[in-house]
């Protein structure tokens, strides 16, 4: 058992019956039982490629090489859905996808065509900005944002994370 509040490992049997059915458990870890790890989002933990899509590790190598060759920089962005679970249960999970699926279509036109932007398993969506750096990308997230959720007709809470190459 883990106390998601603390973080806390604890063996089956270990706890008395009556903290483990009295305990209430926060928004957070009931959302984690309900969503699993997609619900924290993936960068609560150290980044694993193989959770990544193929076609993003092979431009993340690209870049990677880029990088270590002449310096040149670039930022992976982690989109996470913070309102999913909210959406799911009033609209149903066919609404959420299809508004995901349009943030993702009007993210690629606001970034252009040079740009990666690829969807994540669960509940989590990347892209790739070559040739900008963490911080200036970080500064360009408010706008970049309300581009791509700004026709939308809900509100996915979508919280963009930039990560470069000293991340990896």
């Amino acid at each position: 058992m883990v106390c998601l509040d603390c973080d806390a490992h604890y063996e089956w049997g270990t706890c008395r019956e009556r903290d483990v059915f009295s305990y209430q458990l926060t928004d957070q870890g009931s959302g984690f039982a309900e969503y699993g790890r997609s619900f924290l989002g993936l960068f609560q933990k150290p980044l694993r490629f193989e959770e990544l899509p193929n076609e993003l590790i092979l431009a993340l190598n690209d870049a990677a090489k880029k990088f270590n060759e002449d310096n040149t920089p670039f930022t992976l962005v982690n989109v996470f859905y913070k309102n999913e679970r909210a959406i799911t249960s009033e609209h149903g999970g066919r609404l959420f996808a299809g508004a995901r699926d349009q943030f993702i279509a009007n993210l690629r036109a606001a970034l252009g065509h040079n740009e990666l932007v690829v969807r994540g398993p669960s509940s989590y969506d990347f892209a790739l900005l070559p040739g900008i750096d963490p911080q200036q990308a970080t500064r360009g997230f408010p706008n970049l944002s309300q581009r791509a959720a700004g026709p939308l007709s809900l509100d996915l809470g979508a919280t963009l994370k930039a990560f470069g190459p000293e991340d990896f």
